[in-house]
Formats: structure tokens, C-alpha cells, sequence
């Protein structure tokens, strides 16, 4: 298939400018999926470019066009590594924020994936003052209706706590606890426990049981359930904190309260 990969990009790029918004979002959706073929056949310089030039369209104004598109950056970034990309990462992060206020299904689960990808392979691209601005926005994300976009923004926490540390990461989801929206603090208590599996149960505890002496009943159920993810999550590793949890769990099982 090698000879005919430039030709094949050619019509991508010809199918890209076409009027038709279902004619731009088929071409993106192959784009993304001949990407490994190209990247077998080495020809990574083509897929650099084909990268710059879906990035031209991500002022994309039909959002099931904007979500092929994310996802053929997606599939691009995959294959080509974060040195190579074109535009390089530090430019193209900040134009992905934005999108991240799109309310279209698809484009919001691509958006999240593209900005996990970028986190977990390569952080140090990124300033942590930008890291911490997604996190803020990805708050708004873990009370979408799709469990992927729930799941997406969860696992996304968890790598840029990876990237940046879990302190400031973790403080803002302890301040998500105090929400009023139940669907917002039970996923607050997934991400919590995620960053616990990813950055070690000893970084999140200290902070968590803190949080337990908040006097709201909403803030403790939180903690309690982040607890019980968080050791769902660690496994085995439990053993080592279940001492340091008995008197929270002491306390939990004398409250009046019935939850």
C-alpha cells in the first residue's frame, strides 16, 4: 500500500476542504484510521504534515466534524510521539482548553482523550499552571451523561497527577466534595481514589482524612467513598493502611447519621 499513501493523503486533504460537512467528517475518520499503516510503512514525515493540517481545522464549526478531527489528532500523536508532532504540543494544548466548553457528545470524550494522551506521554511539554486550569475544567466534565466522557475526564485527573503531583490536584477535587450535585461527588470520589492508585495511597490519606473532619455530611460520605474506592483500587497494597483508617472507621460506624 506504500506507493499510494501520498495519494491517499492527497484526497484526505482535497476531501477536508470539501463543503459537505458529512464529506470533511468521513476523510478525518480515515485519516485516523490509516495512521499506523503510514506509520509502518515510515513515512512519518507525511503523517507530521497531515497532523499540522488537521490542526487548521479545529475551529471546526459541526461538532461531529470537530470530534473526527480530534480523534484523527488523536490517532496522529499516537503513532508520530510528542517530539514529533506538528504544531508541536506547547501550541497545540491551549487550543484544545477551549473545546473542552463543547457540549457535543463526541467531541467532548475526543477532546479528553487527546489532553490524557498528552499528559501521560508527555507532560514536561506542558507548564503546570495549564495543567491545573484543565483540571479545573475538567471538573464540569465528570457530571456529563456518557460514562466514556466520566470515565475520559477520571483517568485524565489521574495522569496529570502523575505529571504535576497529586497535592494541588487533590485539593481540588476535596473542595468538589462540598457540591451540592450527588452525581458530581460520587465521580469526585472516583477521580480522588485514581490519583490515589497512581500516585500511591500515602500521597492522598493525610488530605483525605483531614477532609473527614469537615463537618458536612456531604464531605464525609465523599471521603468515606473515596476511601472505598481507593482500596478497591489498590488491592493487595491495603494491608499497609488499614491501622491508619480504623479510628475514621470507628468514628463512621458511631454516627447517628444512616448513611
Amino acid at each position: 500500500v506504500k506507493p499510494y499513501l501520498p495519494q491517499i493523503a492527497g484526497i484526505i486533504k482535497w476531501r477536508l476542504n470539501n463543503r459537505n460537512a458529512r464529506t470533511r467528517q468521513q476523510a478525518a475518520d480515515l485519516l485516523a484510521r490509516v495512521t499506523q499503516v503510514m506509520k509502518i510503512c515510515g513515512e512519518d514525515k507525511l503523517l507530521t504534515h497531515m497532523g499540522g493540517i488537521l490542526a487548521e481545522y479545529l475551529g471546526e464549526e459541526y461538532p461531529d466534524v470537530l470530534g473526527s478531527v480530534l480523534g484523527g489528532i488523536k490517532a496522529v500523536v499516537s503513532v508520530v510521539g510528542m517530539a514529533g508532532m506538528n504544531p508541536p504540543i506547547p501550541d497545540l494544548l491551549p487550543r484544545l482548553t477551549p473545546i473542552l466548553h463543547n457540549r457535543h457528545e463526541k467531541v467532548q470524550e475526543n477532546c479528553i482523550d487527546l489532553i490524557g494522551r498528552i499528559a501521560d506521554r508527555g507532560p514536561d511539554y506542558v507548564p503546570a499552571r495549564e495543567w491545573m486550569r484543565i483540571c479545573i475544567q475538567l471538573l464540569d466534565l465528570l457530571k456529563a451523561h456518557k460514562k466514556a466522557i466520566q470515565r475520559a475526564a477520571i483517568n485524565t485527573f489521574g495522569y496529570i497527577s502523575k505529571a504535576i503531583g497529586p497535592s494541588d490536584v487533590l485539593v481540588t477535587l476535596l473542595n468538589n466534595l462540598k457540591v451540592q450535585d450527588r452525581q458530581t461527588r460520587v465521580c469526585t470520589t472516583v477521580a480522588i481514589a485514581i490519583v490515589a492508585e497512581t500516585c500511591s495511597p500515602f500521597t492522598v490519606l493525610p488530605a483525605l482524612m483531614n477532609e473527614y473532619r469537615v463537618p458536612d455530611l456531604n464531605v464525609q460520605h465523599g471521603v468515606l467513598k473515596a476511601l472505598g474506592f481507593m482500596f478497591e483500587y489498590i488491592g493487595e497494597m491495603s494491608k499497609d493502611y488499614v491501622y491508619a483508617v480504623l479510628p475514621l472507621l470507628e468514628d463512621a460506624l458511631t454516627q447517628r447519621d444512616i448513611v
